[in-house]
């Protein structure tokens, strides 16, 4: 899971430098946890995973696995030095996938594209970047959003 972290982590870099703004609707956390919410504040967080790099991975233990109308298989909240700056939603199965892109469309807008033939999209903000992909092979579904501050200090 380390390896996945740390892959992520810099295709988030590479999309912090290499795209330009874009204008969203943006969260400024997710479900009612602002970025930089210090984790000492928050209720029913259990640990996950902890890195070397001292990032931390939790779940929310009374966590509602749903977005709309996608059922969700996870949702797990990133923090470093026990700051909230992340989010990773994941869904199994393209019609769960759909339903996940077109809430996170109808809350932020439609994404840039970067490939016509695969279902990836980027929101690029001020303070949050959001990325959502579809991965054909796996079957899986993912959504990121991050606190564009807050990741470059941690990576």
């Amino acid at each position: 899971m380390t390896r996945k972290l740390f892959a992520m982590f810099v295709a988030v870099i590479v999309i912090i430098v290499e795209l330009p703004l874009t204008a969203f609707a943006e969260a400024a956390g997710f479900r009612g946890i602002k970025w930089g919410t210090k984790l000492s504040t928050l209720k029913n967080m259990q640990l996950l995973e902890e890195t070397r790099e001292g990032q931390k991975v939790y779940s929310r233990k009374d966590d509602q696995l749903k977005i709309g109308g996608a059922d969700l298989e996870s949702i797990d909240y990133h923090f470093w030095q026990d700051k909230f700056y992340g989010v990773m939603v994941t869904c199994k199965g393209y019609q769960n996938f759909r339903f996940l892109k077109d809430s996170t469309f109808e809350k932020f807008g439609a994404g840039s594209q970067t490939n016509p033939f695969m279902e990836d999209y980027m929101w690029d903000g001020k303070t949050t970047g959001i990325v959502l992909k579809y991965n054909v092979i796996s079957q899986k579904g993912s959504l990121f959003m991050f606190s564009r501050e807050i990741l470059v200090w941690c990576v």
